[in-house]
């Protein structure tokens, strides 16, 4: 009212900005601060405020130069240089970021907001445990600051302390029960700790509760013409289109697809891109970069663009779009492969999944329809890979146990089970190797773990991130794989199946953790496949004791694995198409 009396009313305009953005509809809130901006030039705090939504928008250089604006008019200025240390670090100019949020907390070391942001900037830089610290000191100024708690739970979760980060995430959404990105953190969380299944599932009815009636206010139908045999429109979402595990599983589909039976369509949350993002893009007849639309607009665009099947390809883990699968945004919605463990959402029409994994006693315990492939996913391996060695005990006189998976799976139930098997084979070592998420941290504090249970730690080997060819190369240093519980590997079990090397699991609950099982029974491993952990421990001292079966197995296992449902990718897809038809015949 007050614009409309005085359109040029430049306090009028900020303020309307800060309600826009407060309703999360940022780019209209840039058009009012812009509009103040041509009014006003050198008005320190609009710039501010605007170099903040571009960075959420993911404008960088624009955000930069709003930003270091405002800075030029008050030097020191500490939300500028709060927001710019984001900039940077997206950026990826870690020292100057580290250097900008550095400023900010020292010029005002009560303000939670600058303790939050540098723990994000050494989070991101890998020193995990110090980020920690800063989230600790946040809270002390503002306890209610979800955020602050959400990020804390993220890095607890990082450094492998699971429990701490499920009680960080029920922090936050004590604070904020609106945020369904808290609550799917929360479920991706639960997933990882031992006995936690049941609430797993309780909290995921509880989400669909709470998110997932958006569908009621979105219109009613589609538009799509029901025509059973016609070619399909269909719509991948994801925020793992770059080069991630997830991306290893649903990209050889994307690759094997029948271009005239499927017309793919692929919704990109992901807010980087690399060579396998140019490839997806290729794939696709259509590409929609979505990271920064909301839930709202997402779903109009794919009711616009008459999407027929649309496949979450996340679940709830990081950057997921449930809540525009709530919104029914399509006439037949599946979940699979990404993080293919059940969503909870009423709207969700089918789960793809072999039935190891999801055998008939537990249908009941889904929210959707349960459609059997032959495995539960497939995988095409690089181009380039390493050969075959021989199990190295043969040459070194010893067993050498090694894990793949990433840290924040090793629960202390793992860390007791390994220690068991390294004491019960007491020349054996154990080579524990850590990706891109794991901060060192996390990997001396495995060790230290280890050690405590009284595991020398000279059995001990640490290795650290690496390309893609040498962490498969590295299998060549490994026996025998012990598996994460009761969350197992997924990809990292099939890498180390195709360089030769058995894995040792443990049959779990849910979806999580029963997928080792699926791919060691379709390749005749199913004796590796344990029931509980003492039996865990038995089977992998057994496998110790037994070289001339590790060195058959390692002989024939990679050309088994290629020759499987799980590595035959065409026929894998062709199942996976027919599991689409199928769906869309009875819409």
């Amino acid at each position: 009212q007050a614009l409309a009396l005085q359109p040029d009313h430049v306090d009028a305009l900020n303020n309307q900005g800060v309600l826009l953005q407060a309703l999360g509809r940022i780019p209209e809130a840039i058009v009012s601060f812009e509009r103040s901006l041509k009014l006003r030039p050198n008005h320190a705090e609009t710039l501010n405020n605007v170099g903040a939504l571009y960075l959420a928008l993911g404008q960088l250089d624009t955000a930069d130069a709003r930003l270091r604006r405002a800075l030029k008019l008050r030097p020191g200025y500490p939300d500028a240089l709060i927001n710019l240390s984001g900039v940077l670090i997206q950026q990826g100019r870690p020292d100057e970021s580290l250097a900008a949020i550095e400023q900010a907390v020292q010029a005002t070391p009560g303000d939670a907001r600058a303790h939050d942001m540098h723990g994000t900037i050494l989070r991101a830089v890998g020193r995990a445990e110090d980020a920690i610290g800063c989230y600790d000191r946040a809270l002390a100024f503002a306890p209610t600051a979800a955020n602050v708690w959400l990020n804390l739970a993220g890095t607890l979760q990082v450094v492998g302390r699971t429990a701490d980060a499920a009680n960080a995430y029920r922090q936050a959404l004590v604070h904020n029960p609106d945020s369904s990105v808290t609550h799917s953190g929360l479920i991706f969380t639960l997933d990882l700790l031992p006995d936690m299944a049941a609430e797993a599932r309780t909290e995921r009815r509880r989400w669909n509760e709470r998110f997932g009636q958006a569908w009621r206010d979105r219109p009613a139908g589609h538009p799509n013409a029901p025509e059973p045999e016609r070619p399909l429109r269909v719509g991948y979402v994801s925020a793992d289109f770059y080069h991630h595990s997830a991306s290893t599983i649903f990209m050889p589909i994307l690759r094997a697809h029948d271009r005239a039976q499927v017309h793919v369509y692929c919704y990109s949350s992901a807010t980087v891109s690399d060579a396998v993002t140019e490839e997806a893009r290729t794939l696709a007849v259509g590409w929609r970069d979505v990271a920064h639309i909301s839930d709202d607009a997402l779903a109009d665009l794919i009711r616009a663009d008459e999407i027929d099947v649309l496949v979450d390809l996340s679940g709830h883990s990081a950057g997921n779009r449930l809540p525009v699968f709530a919104r029914k945004a399509a006439p037949v919605q599946v979940t699979a492969w990404g993080y293919a463990t059940g969503t909870g959402l009423d709207v969700m029409d089918a789960l793809l999944i072999d039935r190891v994994v999801v055998p008939p006693t537990q249908e009941a315990e889904y929210a959707e329809r349960i459609v059997a492939l032959p495995s539960a996913i497939c995988f095409e391996p690089p181009a380039e890979l390493p050969p075959i060695s021989s199990p190295p005990a043969l040459a070194r006189g010893h067993v050498t146990f090694g894990t793949f998976n990433r840290l924040p799976k090793v629960s202390p139930a793992v860390r007791d089970a390994w220690a068991s098997v390294l004491l019960a084979v007491p020349d054996a070592r154990l080579l524990i190797k850590t990706g891109a998420h794991d901060g060192d941290a996390a990997g001396e504090q495995l060790v230290a773990d280890l050690a405590a249970r009284g595991v020398a730690r000279e059995r001990i080997m640490l290795r650290g991130q690496s390309t893609r060819l040498e962490h498969l190369a590295a299998h060549a240093d490994v026996d025998i794989v012990l598996d994460t519980f009761p969350h197992t590997g997924g990809v990292t079990t099939v890498e180390a199946l195709l360089m030769g090397v058995p894995v040792v699991t443990l049959l779990g609950e849910g979806v999580a953790g029963r997928l080792s099982a699926s791919f060691l029974t379709a390749l005749g491993l199913a004796d590796f496949v344990t029931a509980s952990a003492d039996a865990y421990v038995a089977r992998a001292c057994q496998a110790a004791a037994d070289l001339g079966r590790l060195a058959s197995e390692r002989a024939t296992l990679r050309a088994r694995l290629l020759a499987s449902p799980i590595g035959d990718t065409r026929a894998y897809t062709r199942a996976a198409e027919d599991a689409y038809r199928m769906l869309w015949r009875e819409w």
